[in-house]
């Protein structure tokens, strides 16, 4: 095995080094295989322990870059070969000169591995539940390779093909067997069926289970197969399988509460909680690991390519799991960055859909965060929206709206000291909408702006400064033992306790915001809202933001409500 840990130290101020980046490259192992079959380089995986999303380019002796892929299916060819990666992680940082050998034997029957299909398996679909990923799941004549994904406490079980010239000789005595670097055999033993030019051997059971509620992830899942031709004195390589292998806590949507309907077993879904969840085999333990995929703030596809980013567009729709993974989702940001943009929503659902897949479903919620004042009766609402860190609110302005009890216009409801405003347009039905966003910024569009939003809490992807004024947030609350709840907040990769919690660490203040024709000198305006340079009677559409600092003498100004999902 060729294997490296690339350590990068970063120089600072005052002489100190700080480390910024360190990961692990594995070439995998060195192999002899017949030539002509199909071997797969790197190791499982080859690049771990570092920021992702992780390039690689794979070169032969000569230089000549013959894939981009982490392990990268390779026909074998005769003689010693060696094969070079080089790495790149999301830091920007480099390794290079890992290799691995691949020596090609003498293979006059032509015996090389043609298809593997997994049994008795869950069954697998893409990410727009268009495309079910059934068997065969590895081919090779198609270059095809699919995820596979079992329930923890099963056996595996495969059937497969290969392919042989039958001018070459007889197949005297011949055995077929399977091995994995993890412990996993297949014996074929006489379980075959030999045809004019292939082999096929049926239903073979693995020699191990699956460990017992215990979460699992593999890619990638490699078995290497092996022929005899003298009863299993020597043994020959004939080319490896390569997949995808997903292992869940318990059945995908068991146990679902509620009168909760089943969801489709995306791929995505299956990736991203084996993968931060593997080893993991209780509630408690199995929730934090699949959070530790969010609190790092980088989300990808189980194309290990597309970041999921919160509110890079601050237009941003998708507000459910379906449409945050669709293909028609994905874009690519001016730094090449393949990206799928969500709201607190499709984040909220998507953790929820991942907990699903490894069966998990009780004592959890939906939790809808609105300004507590918002719940009010209907002719008394004052908030409708909350400030999400960081505003720079100044010191108190003095009273510039205010909003007073509807059946006595001496009751002060709630008093707002700042204003914000932005441009607003006109649909087709005549209902108007705000332009939020400067043009390729992560910025507001703002006309008028007494107070200033600064960068603060930093949301998933490559979103630095996501949109933070909103009528209402969702997270997800769930028990993960002792009676415990804690709240998970997926579009930030946060954890709190309660709502006071919420409110201390996210929240800055709130608002009052509506969306209307003003006339620019009207006194609770007074603004150039259309940007001509002077203020006039023009009626012009706007969305106008009365904001307050919260108080710490108040009660908590935020409420969730909750639901199943």
């Amino acid at each position: 095995m060729k294997k490296r840990n690339v350590l990068f130290l970063l120089w600072l101020f005052c002489g100190v080094y700080y480390t910024a980046s360190a990961f692990t490259v594995d070439a995998g192992e060195d192999q002899s295989v017949f030539v002509g079959a199909t071997t797969v380089l790197g190791g499982s995986p080859t690049a771990s322990d570092g920021k992702e999303p992780y390039s690689y380019t794979w070169t032969d002796v000569n230089g000549t870059v013959i894939s981009n892929e982490a392990n990268p299916m390779l026909t074998v060819v005769s003689g010693t070969n060696n094969y070079f990666v080089e790495v790149l992680d999301g830091n920007g940082i480099s390794c290079i000169g890992e290799f691995v050998t691949v020596v090609g034997e003498a293979n006059p029957l032509g015996l090389v591995l043609e298809e593997i299909s997994f049994l008795d398996n869950t069954t697998v679909v893409d990410d727009d539940n268009v495309v079910s990923y059934t068997a065969p799941h590895f081919k090779v004549s198609t270059n095809e390779t699919k995820p596979i994904c079992y329930v923890s406490g099963q056996y595996m079980k495969v059937a497969g093909k290969i392919n042989f010239n039958p001018g070459g000789g007889a197949l005297p005595n011949l055995l077929i067997k399977g091995e994995n670097s993890n412990g996993f055999s297949f014996s074929v033993n006489s379980n075959y069926t030999v045809n004019s030019n292939s082999i096929e051997f049926g239903a073979t059971v693995a020699n191990l289970l699956f460990t017992p509620n215990q979460v699992a992830y593999d890619e990638p899942f490699k078995i290497d197969w092996f022929v005899s031709l003298d009863g299993g004195t020597n043994w020959s390589n004939i080319g490896a399988s390569c997949n995808q292998l997903y292992v869940t806590h318990k059945a995908p949507n068991s146990n679902l509460v509620g009168g909760v309907n089943p969801i489709p077993i995306r791929h995505t879904l299956l990736h991203i909680g084996c993968k931060a969840s593997s080893g993991k085999n209780n509630l408690k333990d199995i929730v934090e690991g699949m959070f530790t995929e969010f609190d790092d703030k980088v989300v990808l596809k189980a194309d290990n390519e597309t970041r999921l980013t919160y509110y890079l567009s601050y237009n941003c729709n998708n507000y459910d799991t379906e449409t945050l993974l669709s293909s028609d989702n994905v874009d690519v940001a001016p730094n090449g960055i393949k990206y799928a943009d969500g709201q607190c929503g499709a984040f909220a659902k998507l953790f929820i859909d991942i907990l699903k897949m490894q069966g998990i479903h009780n004592d959890l919620n939906y939790y809808s965060y609105v300004p507590t004042n918002s719940l009010l009766n209907d002719d008394k609402k004052t908030d409708n929206g909350f400030l999400v860190k960081n505003w720079m609110i100044p010191n108190n302005n003095g009273l510039i709206f205010s909003i007073s009890d509807p059946n006595d216009d001496s009751i002060l409801l709630q008093s707002y000291t700042h204003r914000n405003a932005l441009r607003g347009g006109v649909n087709n039905d005549g209902s108007l909408f705000p332009y939020y966003q400067k043009d390729n910024e992560q910025a507001f569009d703002w006309m008028v702006e007494e107070v200033k939003d600064d960068p603060g809490i930093i949301g998933q992807g490559i979103s630095s400064n996501p949109k933070s004024f909103f009528k209402n947030h969702q997270i997800v609350q769930i028990k993960t033992g002792d009676n415990i709840y804690k709240l998970y907040d997926p579009s930030y990769g946060i954890k709190f306790t309660n709502d006071s919690d919420i409110e201390n660490k996210a929240i800055d203040g709130y608002i009052y915001s509506e969306l209307k024709y003003v006339n620019e000198n009207d006194p609770s305006v007074n603004c150039d809202c259309n940007k001509n340079g002077t203020i006039s009677d023009l009626s012009v559409p706007c969305m106008v933001i009365y904001l307050r600092a919260k108080q710490s003498t108040t009660p908590v100004g935020i409420t969730g409500v909750a639901s199943q999902y």
